[in-house]
């Protein structure tokens, strides 16, 4: 297998390369006739160091920027900022006309390049990480950076054609020579311009909650800050000077270095932040320099170090003879020697010390990884096996999220069994990621936001799945003629250090042990339990017969069926779901799959209606006592009448332990689906939404019934009378029953986390204490009001879409701002805020009162 693109070269544009030479070439030109090849011209007529550096280091940030991401808006305007820098900031043949062959037209190029540069810096800011809001709402904010440049692009591109030869535009050159406050005003509009976008961008980057945007934004504003004020220092405050007809004292020459040396900065900040597909924050990136710089070179002294003695003593005895050497000096030079080769033979054992002393953290995941690498092919069981790997692949590298999804549980599918941080959803086997995987047989670094990366040729479904997931790396195990018997999913890790190619290794011989580990349980459990698999099979064949159902477009038929007849796909059976459930509904069509189960279409063939199925894996009611909780619930679930919930006819189990529930079928589209299309709602809109919803939740709280995972998919629109229905009450907790309120909260508290140890609940959506494990009550409900509604009025989500930790730290944070860009009524402003408070004793106590804050 061919090592990653890591310079992203392959992808560059054939023409990328062309226009590089040429413009190194022009560069290179440039510097080696002022700076090198013609000494005679006058001092004033060469071009200074700083101007120089400028010149080489912004153009050529700008071709490694183009040729590492040339492909969207945001790179475009990076690449140009940087180019024009280069050439407006350090022209080379700035104030030499003829002097050097083709002066002229290099001069005429620098003069151009500078009022052009100030407007498409300005954008290039409001167009990264992404496109700022404000240029959606306000599409005439694109001219405005052109308008304030308007005169020096006139001036400008006036006194270029004037040198290369249009003798007709000399009167401007004249004019422009004796007006010089029109080009100066404007300079300095268009600078002040781009200090309020860089203010605005550090503005937007409150509310943006992707962490590796975070990240790329911190560090375009660490380097670009003091880059812009060297800037403003060393040639703006001169030109303001001017303007009020006022003189500035000379600057030192080596704080006039120090600014040329800030003015740099911003070349190599952009290109790593625009450049890299994922960032590490700036600390990291300080951090981690300073301690390797320091460890290695420390390393690299110590080992020459008795080598220098060496080398130094034989230049001075080069007269004498070998023989003289070894009969003065030989011990010296036997001692000196013998130190090196000491050095050298533990040079292994020193860089293990290193590591320990400098890199205490990647040693021990280094440690870590190679102990479980060892550790996975004696472990028998495949459920302790996938458990371990989580918890020793958590331990060793603080990823913000782990899984593991297996093949085998369910036909097809490859299914999560063991989890920490993020729910993970099954995954179709016969997918284009899984062939992917299958046939890489190495780690799948996952970049979804960059449109050269091969993820980017998923189907939209299974980018969808990648981003619920929240991996960034995926790991294939392969069993017996490289068959995927599983996947291990890592998020990002929480230092914000990217996965290196060792933790890579390690990650694939882990997997490989992996597989060997389970195609041995496989053929243990086939040997020890044929027989009793054969009972099982024949029990449950007896009792149900499983019914098809096509993995394309979700049709159901009986269990014979082969192919659909819709689309020919061969039809998949479902374990345990007959085709006629208790002799009343016919499973017709999926509608959707999820953690819990699927939900399908089915009719009603006693009444003649269509009605929503629920079925509840089996695992998830693993024992008696779970599956008469959820029975129990179930009917007082079903007990809950109101306009805005949808209706809960009937409840079933299955013999594998499963159940269903039968619920109205509602026509129409979730909020969410409409947010996707919209972005967000208009307030009158989104507040009779709000209000139907606050009428069903406060409903169910009368019944001492909590929802628990109010979010916009379980929220319907089916339009009519009817402004939404609730549903999906599917994680609900009854807090009201006949035991006493200490034996409630005491039993049902640890039902917040599943057996399999995830939290019950969409985190983006769950009140702060949900997330510590503190008993719920009404105004966890109110806090996910509040969460949707800032979604439906804003478009975005209050506090991001990150990880379980990221969310938790933006819960710390406290109450988002509103984005300025959409002003609300106040009430319904201070009623949102007021239900976001992350102290629930703040929040409005009831769904009521939250709903007449809303209205007042």
């Amino acid at each position: 297998m061919r090592g990653p693109d890591v310079l992203g070269l392959d992808n560059a544009p054939r023409y990328a390369y062309a226009v590089a030479g040429v413009l190194l070439l022009t560069v290179t030109y440039s510097v080696v006739q002022i700076g090198l090849v013609r000494p005679d011209l006058p001092v004033q007529a060469r071009t200074p160091t700083g101007m120089i550096l400028q010149l080489v280091v912004f153009t050529g940030a700008a071709i490694v920027l183009f040729l590492l991401r040339s492909s969207d808006a945001t790179a475009a305007l990076s690449v140009l900022a940087l180019a024009l820098s280069g050439l407006a900031n350090s022209g080379p043949a700035r104030g030499v006309d003829w002097n050097v062959p083709f002066g002229a037209f290099v001069t005429g190029i620098s003069w151009a390049a500078g009022p052009v540069a100030f407007p498409i810096i300005a954008l290039a800011i409001l167009y990264f990480p992404s496109k700022s809001g404000l240029l959606d709402r306000y599409p005439v904010l694109h001219t405005v950076p052109w308008i304030a440049a308007a005169p020096m692009l006139v001036l400008g591109f006036g006194k270029t054609l004037h040198l290369w030869g249009v003798d007709a535009l000399g009167w401007l050159t004249a004019w422009d020579r004796d007006h010089p406050g029109l080009y100066y005003t404007s300079f300095s509009v268009a600078l002040a311009i781009n200090i309020v976008v860089i203010a605005e961008g550090v503005y937007r980057y409150r509310f943006n909650h992707d962490a590796n945007e975070r990240r790329r934004i911190r560090m375009a504003v660490y380097t670009a800050v003091p880059g812009v004020l060297a800037y403003a220092i060393k040639d703006g405050a001169p030109i303001a000077a001017q303007l009020l007809s006022s003189n500035l004292p000379p600057l030192s020459r080596s704080f006039n270095g120090l600014l040329h040396a800030l003015i740099l900065l911003p070349a190599f900040g952009l290109v790593y932040a625009v450049g890299v597909q994922r960032v590490l924050g700036p600390r990291v990136v300080l951090r981690r320099s300073l301690q390797y710089a320091f460890a290695t070179r420390s390393m690299t002294v110590l080992a020459l170090l008795p080598a220098i003695p060496v080398v130094l003593m034989l230049v001075g005895d080069r007269a004498m003879t070998l023989g003289d050497i070894a009969a003065n000096k030989g011990i010296v030079y036997l001692g000196l020697f013998g130190v090196t080769a000491v050095a050298f033979m533990y040079r292994e054992r020193a860089r293990v010390w290193l590591d320990q002393r400098f890199f205490r953290e990647e040693y021990d995941a280094r440690k870590i990884l190679m102990s479980l690498a060892s550790r996975v092919r004696f472990e028998t069981d495949p459920a302790d096996l996938a458990v371990l790997i989580v918890k020793q692949l958590d331990e060793a590298l603080h990823p913000e999220m782990a899984g593991f999804i297996v093949e085998g549980v369910e036909p097809g599918r490859l299914s999560p069994v063991a989890t920490l941080r993020r729910d993970v959803e099954p995954l179709a086997s016969e997918g284009a990621l899984v062939s992917m995987l299958r046939w890489s047989e190495e780690p799948l670094e996952i970049f979804l936001d960059d449109p050269r990366s091969s993820v980017k040729r998923l189907p939209l479904e299974e980018q969808e799945w990648l981003e619920r997931s929240g991996a960034s790396l995926l790991v294939p195990v392969l069993g017996d003629q490289k068959a995927l018997v599983g996947v291990i999913l890592l998020g990002e890790k929480r230092s914000e250090e990217a996965y290196t190619d060792e933790d890579r290794q390690l990650l694939a011989s882990i997997a490989s042990q992996v597989g060997l580990g389970f195609d041995v349980a496989r053929l243990r459990r086939r040997v020890d339990s044929a027989k009793a698999n054969s009972a099982v099979t024949r029990a449950i064949g007896a009792a149900v017969k499983p019914m098809a159902e096509c993995p394309k477009c979700g049709r159901c038929e009986e269990g014979g069926t082969v192919h659909c007849p819709n689309d020919g796909a061969v039809m998949q059976l479902v374990p345990a779901v007959p085709r006629i459930i208790d002799n009343k509904y016919r499973v017709e069509q999926l509608l959707g799959r999820g953690g819990m189960g699927a939900v399908y279409r089915a009719r009603d063939v006693r009444l003649d209606r269509l009605v929503a199925l629920k079925v509840v894996r089996a695992d998830l009611l693993g024992d008696t006592e779970a599956r008469q909780r959820f029975r129990r619930e179930a009917q007082i679930v079903a007990g809950l009448q109101h306009p805005s919930i949808v209706s809960v006819f009937d409840y079933g189990t299955f013999p594998d332990g499963g159940a269903f529930l039968v619920m109205e079928l509602v026509r129409g589209e979730d909020l969410r689906r409409v947010l996707l299309r919209e972005g967000w709602l208009e307030p009158e809109r989104a507040l009779r939404i709000l209000m139907a919803v606050c009428g069903a939740i406060e409903a169910a709280h009368r019944e001492g019934v909590l929802h628990r995972d109010l979010k916009p998919e379980n929220i319907l629109l089916p339009g009519g009378a009817i402004d939404a229905k609730v549903l999906d009450f599917g994680v609900a907790k009854v807090v009201r029953d006949d035991r006493t309120e200490h034996e409630t909260v005491a039993a049902d508290a640890p039902t917040l986390v599943t057996a399999a140890g995830m939290i019950v609940g969409t985190p983006a959506y769950m009140a702060p204490e949900q997330l510590h494990g503190v008993a719920p009550d009404a105004r966890c409900d109110i806090f996910s009001l509040g969460v949707v509604a800032f979604e439906m009025l804003t478009g975005e989500l209050p506090f991001g879409r990150g990880s379980l930790a990221e969310i938790v730290l933006a819960h710390a944070r406290g109450v988002p701002v509103f984005p300025p860009l959409r002003p609300l009524p106040r009430g319904i402003e201070h009623a949102i805020r007021a239900a976001l408070d992350t102290d629930p004793d703040k929040r409005p106590p009831t769904v009521q009162a939250f709903g007449q804050l809303l209205t007042s």
